[in-house]
C-alpha cells in the first residue's frame, strides 16, 4: 500500500464505494490527493504522505488521553484508555474528574497498577498504552477529566450517553399525522410578502384544529442578512440560530410601542408595498428584508433607549439569551455586521473570503477592534435572533398547548455554506476548497455538489464534538422532532474533489457510533425525536444501527419499492418511520403522476444522455401502473374507478390523489406527514436539486392564504380520510 493511500485511509477517506447501480468506483489518486491537500496536508509525493502520516501518529501517542471518550450509558463500568511513556512506570497519576452537575471525583494510582496494553515506539521512546477504570455509573452528559503527571497534564471530555433515541412511545401509542410546510411559502394578509413566525403560528392552530400531530418545516437556520438572495434553507450560515427573515414584526413589543414604528406601520407608502409583494406568485426576498429590516431596526433602537439604558427586566432576559447562547452568538453577529460593512463598500464582496485578509480570522485583531467599534450593530443582529428565537418558543409552546404530541418538526441541514459564519469562525474543523454532494444516483445522474463545505471528522474528534453537539441542543431547544438531513453523513460524506465536479469524489468515514449516541443524549434531554432522512445510497448496515438507535427511518413513497418493483405494502412499512408521498426535492404526487418533473427535467438538461431520458420516462408508465396496482390490492380505489384512469395521457384525478395518501396514512410507519404542497393538489415541486437559477426553487408561494387551507375541497377529503386512519 502506497504511503498516500495509507494516509487517506487513517484519515477515513475510502479506496472504494458501490453506486446506487451496484457498480464499484475507486476513487483516483489525483482526487485522493487533492482531498488530502484540502484537509491541511501538502502532499505531492509518497514520502510527504509518509511524514504526515507519523506526525499525526506521534501526536496522538505523546498525550496522555484522547481528546473525547464516548462511554456507554449501559456499560456496568467505565473503561478508557490512555497513553504513557515508560518513563513514567514508577510514577503516581492524580486524576481529577469535573462532573456536569459541579461534582467532584478525585484519586491516584501507581502507573504501574493498571493493564498494559500495547506498545508503540515514538522518536526513540517507548509509550505504552494502558486501561484505566473510572468511576461506576455516571451520570448522563458531558464531564470534564483532567489527568496529571509530575511532568504533563492532559485533559479529555468524557460523553456518558444512551445507546437509544427519545422513542415514539414516549410521545403517543397511537400512529400519528401532520402537514410539512416551507415557511416562506405561506400566504396571508399579515405577512410581507414572506411566511413568518405569525403565519406559523396560525398554521399550527389551524393544523391542530384538524387533528394534525406535527407540523413540520424546512430548516429555519440563518441565512445572510446583508445578501437576501442566497435562499436556499440547506445552504445557511450557521447550523444553530434561526433566520431572522422570519420574525414577525407586527408581534414586536418594541416597534408597537415606538412612535417612528407606529407611524410607519400606518403609512400609505408602507401599506401599498405590502400589498404589492403580496399579490407577487414569486418571493421577491430582498424586497421583503429591506421592508422588513427598517422594521427591525426601528424596534431595536426603541429597545436599545428604553429598555437597555435603563436595565429593564425586558434588557436582563436579551442578556441572558446572549450568555446562553455564548460566543457563538458572538461569532455570528460579529459576522453578519463585518458582511454587511463590506458588502457596502463593494457590492460585489459577500463572504469572508473576499474580505481584507486581516479580517479572514475571527479572533484576529483588526475584527476585535472592529467589534470593539461597532458594538451597536452586532447588538442589532443579536436583538433579531433574540426575537426571532423567542418567536419560535411561543410557537412550539402554542403546539403544546393546543395538544399535538409532537409539535414542531424541524430540520437540520447537513453543512454550512463554506463563505459563512460558522466556516469563518472555525476555520479549523472544517476542510475548505471540497465539497459535500453525492455520487450519481436516480435523483441527479450528474452528481450532486451542495455547495457546503465539509466537516473534518478528525478535527471534530479533536474539539469534542462540540460543534456537533451545539448543533443538535440549538435545534432541539423548540422542536418535538428533528430531521437530521441526509443522515448518512453520520457514518460516511462523498466529499468531491476542489475545483472538480461531483463524479470526482471519495467518501469519508464518520464515527457514527459515537455520533449517534451524542444525538441519543441530546435527544433524551430534549424529549425531542430524531428522524434520519435515509434516501440515497445506503452504506451496509446503516439501517439496522439506526433502528437500534431507535431513530426513525424516513420513508418516501417513490422509492418504496420490492425487487420486483411492486408497492412495499402499508403493512409493511417499520413502525420505526416517517412516511410521506414526497418531500421539497421530489416533485409533488400531483407532478410525479403527471409526469412534471421529468418534463423540467428535460427542459432543464439534466438528463445525461437521450437514452437515460427515454428509459426514465417509459419507467414512469410503468411506475403508474404498479401504484394502481398497489391501491387496488389495499381497496383504497374500485376497479371501476381504476378502470376509467388513462395511464397514456396521465392527469391526477380527486379520487386518485386521496387513495394515494390513504395508501401511506395506513401504513405501520409512527408519522405519516402531508407536504401542503399535496395537501392542496399542486403541481409544482418546491426544488430541483442540481439547479439554482435555472428553476424558481424555494420561490414559489402557496395558492391561498393560511386561514382557507384547509377549507379546500381537495385538503378537507385527505383530512377527512387521514383522521379516520390515524389518530393523535
Amino acid at each position: 500500500m502506497s504511503a498516500i493511500l495509507e494516509l487517506a485511509e487513517y484519515l477515513g477517506i475510502e479506496s472504494s464505494y458501490y453506486d446506487i447501480w451496484g457498480n464499484q468506483i475507486f476513487a483516483t489518486d489525483e482526487t485522493r490527493s487533492s482531498l488530502l491537500n484540502a484537509m491541511g496536508f501538502t502532499i505531492n509525493t509518497d514520502e510527504d504522505a509518509q511524514q504526515a502520516l507519523l506526525k499525526l501518529q506521534r501526536d496522538k501517542w505523546s498525550s496522555p488521553l484522547d481528546p473525547v471518550y464516548i462511554i456507554p450509558a449501559e456499560a456496568q463500568t467505565g473503561r478508557i484508555r490512555i497513553r504513557l511513556a515508560a518513563s513514567a512506570l514508577q510514577q503516581k497519576i492524580h486524576l481529577l474528574l469535573s462532573l456536569e452537575n459541579g461534582d467532584l471525583h478525585q484519586k491516584q494510582i501507581s502507573v504501574s497498577q493498571l493493564k498494559p496494553l500495547s506498545e508503540q515506539t515514538i522518536d526513540g521512546q517507548t509509550v505504552a498504552e494502558f486501561e484505566l477504570e473510572i468511576p461506576d455509573n455516571l451520570t448522563l452528559g458531558y464531564h470534564m477529566l483532567d489527568l496529571r503527571l509530575p511532568d504533563c497534564q492532559s485533559l479529555s471530555t468524557l460523553v456518558v450517553a444512551p445507546r437509544t433515541c427519545y422513542e415514539p412511545k414516549q410521545v403517543s401509542d397511537n400512529k400519528l399525522w401532520g402537514v410539512a410546510a416551507q415557511l416562506y411559502s405561506l400566504r396571508s394578509q399579515q405577512n410581507l410578502g414572506l411566511g413568518d413566525f405569525g403565519d406559523l403560528a396560525k398554521l399550527v392552530h389551524n393544523a391542530a384544529e384538524h387533528g394534525a400531530s406535527s407540523v413540520g418545516l424546512n430548516p429555519l437556520h440563518p441565512l445572510f442578512p446583508a445578501n437576501p438572495a442566497h435562499i436556499s434553507p440547506y445552504s445557511p450560515t450557521s447550523r444553530s440560530f434561526v433566520n431572522t427573515l422570519y420574525i414577525d414584526v407586527h408581534a414586536i413589543s418594541e416597534l408597537n410601542e415606538s412612535k417612528a414604528g407606529r407611524e410607519l406601520l400606518e403609512s400609505g407608502h408602507y401599506k401599498e408595498k405590502v400589498a404589492q409583494l403580496n399579490q407577487q406568485e414569486l418571493l421577491d426576498y430582498p424586497a421583503v428584508a429591506k421592508l422588513k429590516q427598517q422594521l427591525l431596526e426601528i424596534a431595536y433602537q426603541h429597545f436599545v433607549c428604553e429598555h437597555q439604558t435603563k436595565n429593564t427586566h425586558r434588557s436582563q432576559k436579551f442578556d441572558d439569551f446572549c450568555d446562553e447562547m455564548g460566543a457563538e452568538l458572538d461569532t455570528l453577529c460579529t459576522y453578519d455586521a463585518l458582511y454587511e460593512h463590506f458588502h457596502k463598500q463593494n457590492p460585489d464582496v459577500y463572504g469572508w473570503k473576499d474580505w481584507p485578509a486581516e479580517y479572514q480570522q475571527a479572533n484576529s485583531a483588526a475584527v476585535i477592534q472592529f467589534a470593539q467599534e461597532n458594538k451597536q450593530r452586532i447588538g442589532f443582529f443579536k436583538y433579531c435572533q433574540w426575537i426571532a428565537d423567542q418567536q419560535l418558543s411561543g410557537i412550539a409552546k402554542l403546539a403544546k398547548q393546543q395538544g399535538m404530541p409532537v409539535g414542531l418538526y424541524l430540520d437540520l441541514a447537513v453543512g454550512c455554506d463554506g463563505s459563512g459564519a460558522e466556516v469563518w469562525g472555525e476555520q479549523d474543523l472544517f476542510v475548505p476548497g471540497a465539497g459535500v454532494g453525492c455520487p450519481p444516483d436516480l435523483l441527479n445522474q450528474l452528481g450532486q455538489d451542495w455547495g457546503l463545505t465539509p466537516i473534518n471528522p478528525f478535527a471534530l474528534r479533536q474539539k469534542a464534538f462540540r460543534p456537533f453537539v451545539n448543533a443538535l441542543r440549538n435545534n432541539m431547544r423548540h422542536a418535538g422532532a428533528l430531521r437530521i438531513d441526509h443522515v448518512f453523513g453520520l457514518m460516511r460524506q462523498y466529499w468531491i474533489a476542489p475545483g472538480k465536479d461531483a463524479r470526482s469524489g471519495a467518501y469519508v468515514r464518520f464515527p457514527l457510533d459515537d455520533l449517534l449516541r451524542i444525538i441519543a443524549l441530546e435527544s433524551r434531554r430534549q424529549k425531542c425525536l430524531v428522524i434520519g432522512e435515509d434516501l440515497g445510497t445506503t452504506p451496509d448496515g446503516f439501517g439496522d444501527i439506526a433502528a437500534q438507535a431507535k431513530m426513525l427511518s424516513y420513508k418516501v413513497l417513490y422509492f418504496e419499492n420490492q425487487q420486483d418493483g411492486r408497492y412495499v405494502k402499508p403493512a409493511d412499512y417499520p413502525d420505526l418511520s416517517m412516511v410521506t408521498v414526497s418531500t421539497h426535492d421530489l416533485p409533488t404526487i400531483k407532478g410525479w403522476w403527471e409526469g412534471n418533473d421529468l418534463k423540467w427535467r428535460t427542459e432543464l438538461k439534466l438528463y445525461p444522455s437521450e437514452e437515460t431520458r427515454l428509459k426514465e420516462l417509459n419507467g414512469r408508465n410503468e411506475e403508474r401502473k404498479l401504484l394502481l396496482t398497489a391501491l387496488l390490492d389495499a381497496e383504497l380505489i374500485t376497479p371501476e374507478a381504476a378502470s376509467k384512469i388513462d395511464l397514456t395521457s396521465p392527469s391526477m384525478t380527486l379520487e386518485l390523489s386521496v387513495a394515494i395518501q390513504k395508501f401511506l396514512a395506513s401504513s405501520c410507519g409512527f408519522l405519516f406527514m402531508i407536504p401542503l404542497e399535496d395537501l392542496l393538489s399542486l403541481k409544482e415541486q418546491v426544488n430541483i436539486p442540481g439547479t439554482t437559477w435555472q428553476h424558481p426553487n424555494w420561490l414559489r408561494r402557496l395558492p391561498c392564504p393560511i386561514d382557507k387551507l384547509f377549507s379546500q375541497a381537495h385538503a378537507q377529503q385527505v383530512v377527512k380520510a387521514v383522521n379516520q386512519l390515524r389518530v393523535k
